[in-house]
């Protein structure tokens, strides 16, 4: 009879560690999955990274391709500043001649006279002139 109660006894304490065991297994079971779902979360992390990075390389040259050619423009456009500058005073000249020349042909038509307030116009263009040379 002791030994009957010897072998329940171990018969518990057997199940009892059977059922530690089956719980302990099933916490082992589920953290290897969560370490598995990590770790294909981490291969796509480490896949978009490298996307990323090969963007990054991609805009980095592009950006320096579009800072060499904005040089390139500044460079040129500095480079023709001055004739823009003199085919404004070309534009300036072309102008005031053809005023001069349009007041010169009205005069001769008798279309209008000379003024005090047409020489005075006439002065200022001729020191716009000066000024300009």
């Amino acid at each position: 009879n002791q030994n009957s109660i010897s072998n329940l006894e171990q018969q518990i304490l057997l199940d009892e560690l059977g059922a530690e065991v089956d719980e302990k297994t099933k916490a082992l079971d589920d953290a290897t999955m969560q370490l598995r779902q990590l770790k294909a979360q981490n291969m796509v992390m480490n896949s978009q990274i490298g996307i990323l990075r090969r963007k990054a390389s991609k805009a980095g040259k592009a950006q320096s391709v579009l800072q060499s050619q904005m040089d390139d423009l500044l460079a040129e456009n500095e480079r023709l500043a001055p004739w823009v500058k003199l085919g404004k005073r070309a534009e300036e000249y072309r102008a005031m001649w053809l005023s001069e020349r349009q007041l010169a042909v009205a005069a001769q038509a008798g279309e209008i006279q000379y003024t005090k307030e047409s020489e005075e116009a006439m002065e200022r263009r001729a020191a716009l002139i000066t000024k300009m040379k």
